[in-house]
């Protein structure tokens, strides 16, 4: 498979691995929103802040599995993507969270 890619036009070359990078993407974005959701709704004393920062530590996990996989001007362009829509939609569900959350339920000392 990896022969084949290699052997592909440039421009077939982009209309395979665009579409793909960009569904990677999607279920990243899914995933943070998710996370962040659940971090602004059932965490204790939460603001937007947690759930970003662990939007960001997940973003930081991907970048080093992407890192150590290609070149360094694509990686810090995937990167950039991968940190931008983690942190991103980690704090647009963390956000969503804290709106759901139950104001009358008692909040755990930390």
């Amino acid at each position: 498979l990896t022969q084949r890619l290699a052997e592909l036009p440039k421009n077939e070359l982009l209309m395979v691995i665009v579409p793909l990078a960009l569904l990677h993407l999607l279920a990243l974005a899914v995933g943070a929103a998710a996370g962040g959701y659940l971090v602004g709704r059932f965490g204790s004393g939460t603001t937007v802040r947690e759930p970003m920062l662990a939007g960001g530590v997940v973003a930081l996990m991907a970048i080093t599995l992407t890192v150590g996989s290609g070149a360094l001007a694509s990686a810090l362009v995937t990167g950039s993507a991968i940190f931008l829509v983690a942190v991103g939609c980690a704090a647009l569900g963390g956000k969503r969270g804290l709106k759901k959350k139950d104001k009358s339920a008692p909040v755990a000392d930390g």
